[in-house]
């Protein structure tokens, strides 16, 4: 049974670095780019951007991001999720829907302070085989 752990990075700001490099290889977009949006995370000045890796020890297998606009002018569209990727080898295994019901559940504002603190100990050591099937998204 293998146990991944989420992250988020505001966090865990030693991971700037290696969450930049892993999302820069996945999408082509240049590093600096991730790298900005996750010093303005880590700053924690604002809910959004945020950022957030999925661990298998020192391994990301798997991460995303919540930023204001992913490429369209709906602002009424905000936040956006986005950047979310599954190692190839860790696929089928309901590690993006456990990720997305994570950022859902550890969402903005006043209730989140509360559900953050629940989460805080559900967040890590979650079996793939815990969450073999798709999470629905009220």
């Amino acid at each position: 049974m293998t146990n991944y752990c989420i992250l988020k990075i505001q966090e865990h700001g030693e991971l700037a670095e290696q969450a930049a490099e892993w999302f820069h290889s996945k999408w082509g977009i240049p590093k600096v780019a991730y790298l900005e949006s996750i010093n303005m995370c880590l700053e924690k000045k604002t809910a959004v951007p945020q950022w957030y890796a999925v661990m298998d020890g020192e391994r990301i297998i798997a991460g995303c991001g919540v930023i204001e606009n992913d490429f369209h002018d709906r602002k009424d569209l905000t936040p956006n999720v986005c950047a979310v990727y599954v190692e190839e080898d860790c696929r089928n295994q309901g590690i993006a829907g456990r990720l997305l019901q994570f950022i859902r559940q550890n969402s903005y504002g006043a209730d989140a302070r509360q559900q953050n603190e629940q989460a805080k100990h559900e967040r890590c050591h979650f079996s793939h085989e815990q969450y073999t099937s798709w999470i629905p998204l009220p």
